[in-house]
């Protein structure tokens, strides 16, 4: 169900002499196209928590062998690679925890009614928006991180210095397309989802 559908809810009841005969209809319209793109959203933060855990993971681990002399790194340079990957690893997910609890904090003193859960969700995409602002600069952490795992994985296993340009440049690449992809989001989602919103506020405040 899209905004063209609440729209045409909406539409049909201009004419009407109360247009609270159809509130109710738009209002479950309104919370099924919510409740789909906040799966999405939920999916998106799932995958970043994954991905750090299953880098931040193996650091830590490989950690603990080194303090606990089970398996040490070969030079003290390893040992503050791999804090640093997982700083910056855990930098990334954390950032995206936090903002999302300070959101939902924030989006606590909207009601049920159907021109707060419109104002709700103006407020939650306009946070999805925010947060994809210099979106690049964001990604920079956790690829740093996965080059600085890369670099003492290769030292560890005693390849040419060389071999790891292939991966450099495929981190790159990765960094480029993920932040165009979010970008993409942005502007062909994100920033329609958000005017058509607000058309729909301005239409129940003028009706």
């Amino acid at each position: 169900m899209n905004f063209e559908d609440l729209k045409v809810i909406w539409d049909s009841q201009a004419d009407a002499p109360m247009y609270a005969v159809n509130e109710e209809g738009l209002h479950a319209l309104l919370r099924q196209n919510t409740a789909h793109f906040t799966r999405r959203m939920r999916w998106q933060r799932l995958q970043t928590y994954l991905a750090s855990l299953m880098v931040v993971g193996p650091i830590s681990f490989l950690l603990i062998a080194h303090f606990g002399g089970l398996n040490p790194l070969a030079t003290t340079w390893d040992a503050v690679a791999l804090f640093t990957a997982a700083a910056a690893w855990l930098y990334f997910g954390g950032r995206v925890f936090v903002g999302r609890k300070r959101q939902a904090e924030r989006e606590r003193h909207f009601t049920s009614s159907l021109r707060d859960e419109i104002d709700r969700d103006i407020a939650q995409v306009t946070y999805q928006i925010d947060t994809r602002k210099q979106i690049m600069l964001s990604f920079i952490p956790p690829h740093v991180g996965s080059l600085l795992l890369v670099s003492v994985a290769f030292r560890l296993s005693s390849f040419a210095w060389w071999a790891i340009v292939p991966v450099l440049v495929v981190l790159l690449v990765n960094l480029v397309l993920e932040s165009r992809s979010q970008q993409r989001l942005v502007d062909r989602e994100l920033i329609p989802r958000q005017r058509e919103l607000e058309s729909l506020r301005d239409k129940l405040a003028s009706g």
